[in-house]
């Protein structure tokens, strides 16, 4: 038989059938047929131009090891897998047939439904990334890794949600679960700036690296370093500047006040602290539980304000001012009136000034022991005693238990006994015992008793009196 070449073979074949056959020769095996419908190589293939399939599918199965697509080595070269219809896409699916990412041409989107690692960068230009109906996780790979969003320019990070709903980032660490245990940065559905701590722990407030302020779990603020939580709602453990006025409790009653500190809207316990340039004080004020001022203790401007006050520290009260010791006991009352009222005994360890009062037609220093009409007084040039020349004189009232006769009278402590009795009406004086003078310093007597009488006494008798410890008998008569 000659030699007839295939391409010269008088019948052309569209495709190969299941019993076509191509010749292989080689040197070890010698020549043999190839089925030619489905042929297996043993190397590599190399298809110069384009390889198209005309079924359904084309399939690319090794037996075991993988399949490489290696593009050109020339600059600016791809691997390009293109799908033939504008409503298909590219399909990536696991060993089951599952698929686990895809693009679909139709909606332009990729998806992929299990882990995808990305070991450089991952660049969106302008597109959104969206994630499935179990949300999106973005995590860091590898051990003390960082996750960096960077925007670019006068960019930012945006999470935005619709109207009325709350956008929050959720930061949980230490094993602690986003939802429950928490902390919360972001916007309430109803415009309400949130940072909070789902979880009972403290919530840290710091700048340079240092704690500054921390709010404890149960809402109390510290201010300042070392935060100890002492029970109150506002610990500051530093100085506090405080420029405006400051109200502690509800409301203050004027806007004058400082300081405005009460227990309730009720006003119980008011104390404000004013400072008024145009009223001349500086004061801490009382106010009753009707907000009317009762009382206060201040500092008067020494150049404007209430004359009274001024360059003085003072004490003012509607009523009158009580003074406690030893817990609730009055020790001192100063009334309305002016008047003072001790409750014990007053010891002066210098010189005891009593300031004068005006009776009658004269000043006089008085002092009472009960709100009668008995006291007794010490008084200059008095209308009692009509004498202008008088100047100073001790005076009674116009009665001492309704005898009018005694005016002045001092008494021993113990017995109660009258030891010297002045009256009002004979101007005697009568003393209970006897009266002894000091011994004389000179030749004279220590002291004159009566007048001298050139007259001798009508009968014989004497009375007898000592003199610098030297006992005399004087002639009497009566």
């Amino acid at each position: 038989m000659a030699d007839i070449r295939i391409n010269a073979l008088a019948t052309t074949a569209a495709s190969t059938a299941s019993d076509d056959f191509v010749a292989v020769d080689g040197s070890a095996n010698g020549t043999r047929k190839l089925n030619a419908f489905s042929p297996t190589f043993g190397g590599n293939l190399t298809v110069s131009g384009t390889g198209t399939s005309a079924i359904n599918n084309l399939s690319i199965t090794p037996t075991s090891g993988h399949v490489y697509l290696t593009g050109p080595s020339a600059a600016g070269k791809f691997i390009t897998l293109q799908n033939g219809n504008a409503t298909g896409g590219i399909n990536f699916r696991d060993s089951a047939g599952n698929e686990v990412g895809s693009y679909y041409q139709v909606t332009d989107v990729w998806t992929f439904s299990k882990n995808t690692t990305i070991s450089g960068n991952l660049t969106v230009s302008g597109g959104t990334i969206t994630g499935g109906t179990s949300g999106m996780s973005l995590a860091s790979g590898g051990t003390n890794q960082n996750l960096s969003i960077t925007p670019s320019g006068t960019g930012r990070v945006h999470i935005a949600k619709s109207a009325g709903q709350d956008s929050y980032i959720e930061l949980a660490g230490n094993g602690n679960t986003a939802g429950t245990s928490s902390v919360v940065i972001g916007q309430s559905g109803a415009d309400l700036g949130v940072l909070y701590n789902r979880k009972n722990a403290a919530l840290s407030f710091g700048t340079n690296g240092t704690e500054a302020a921390r709010f404890f779990a149960n809402g109390n603020l510290f201010i300042g370093a070392s935060p100890v939580d002492g029970g109150q709602k506002l610990q500051v453990n530093g100085t506090a500047a405080i420029t405006d006025q400051t109200i502690l409790g509800s409301s203050a009653i004027s806007a004058n006040q400082l300081l405005s500190i009460k227990k309730d809207t009720a006003n119980y316990g008011l104390i404000g602290l004013s400072n008024s340039n145009t009223a001349g004080y500086s004061s801490i004020e009382l106010f009753d539980n009707t907000s009317t001022q009762t009382g206060a203790i201040g500092y008067g401007n020494a150049s404007v304000g209430v004359t009274g006050v001024r360059g003085k520290v003072y004490m003012y009260s509607t009523g009158d001012i009580a003074f406690l010791s030893g817990g609730t006991t009055t020790a001192l009352t100063l009334d309305s009136s002016q008047n003072a009222t001790f409750a014990k005994s007053i010891t002066a360890s210098g010189p005891l000034t009593l300031s004068s009062s005006t009776q009658g037609n004269a000043n006089f220093y008085a002092i009472s022991t009960s709100a009668s009409a008995n006291f007794g007084a010490l008084y200059e040039a008095d209308a009692r005693t009509q004498s202008a020349n008088a100047r100073w004189n001790w005076g009674t009232g116009s009665t001492d238990g309704g005898a009018a006769a005694d005016s002045f009278r001092i008494r021993e402590r113990v017995t109660g006994v009258n030891t010297l009795v002045i009256s009002a009406v004979t101007g005697n004086a009568t003393f209970a015992g006897s009266l002894t003078t000091s011994a004389p310093t000179g030749g004279a007597g220590a002291w004159e008793l009566g007048v001298y009488s050139a007259t001798a006494p009508t009968a014989t008798g004497y009375v007898t009196i000592e003199i610098g410890g030297v006992q005399y008998k004087l002639l009497a008569s009566t």
